[in-house]
């Protein structure tokens, strides 16, 4: 894929992840060795649970613009465990940072292309409550009535909310996931 930038977003490829806070799975996303060219392929990688540095930040390679959610300075004793990184490709006019506040579980990101704009949400949900999913409804409710930048709409939801749980009882451990599928 070309290096310059793509006014005219026809494809949009994402990829999702969860890093468990490993440095050296963010190192892997942000040096883009030899045979892990993310950049050439991907548009979007949403990352759950980054690994952040000393100075909270992720390391993100000159290839990515990182959205860190918006409650970033505000709520500096929750740790980040949502970021979405936006591929430099795209003009920067042609996305924009949704406001979810009360959280950092939830970063959003919405994409305008020719056939219309999407909102795409990165969400850690915490296995021992479902307070991210309220959050995303309600960050959904509130962008749904908004008026269209473009002539056309796409509004599609696709994906699954995933959580993986350890539940230690005694000298027995259990590992418990769920799935369901995104409204």
């Amino acid at each position: 894929m070309s290096r310059t930038p793509n006014p005219r977003l026809e494809t949009l490829n994402i990829l999702q992840v969860n890093l468990h806070k490993s440095k050296t799975a963010q190192l892997d996303i942000a040096n883009e060795h030899k045979h892990n060219k993310l950049s050439d392929t991907f548009n979007i990688i949403c990352v759950q649970e980054p690994y952040i540095n000393s100075i909270g930040n992720i390391y993100q390679g000159n290839r990515w613009t990182t959205i860190y959610p918006t409650d970033k300075f505000t709520r500096e004793a929750d740790p980040t465990r949502s970021v979405i990184l936006v591929n430099k490709r795209l003009n920067t006019d042609a996305w924009t940072q949704i406001d979810v506040h009360n959280t950092k579980d939830i970063t959003a990101v919405r994409i305008k292309g020719i056939k219309g704009e999407i909102d795409i949400y990165c969400i850690y949900n915490d296995c021992t409550h479902s307070e991210s999913i309220g959050h995303s409804r309600k960050t959904y409710r509130l962008n749904k009535g908004r008026k269209p930048q473009m002539e056309t709409k796409t509004e599609k939801c696709y994906g699954a909310v995933t959580s993986t749980g350890i539940i230690q009882t005694g000298n027995q451990r259990k590992t418990s996931t769920s799935s369901r599928k995104m409204p």
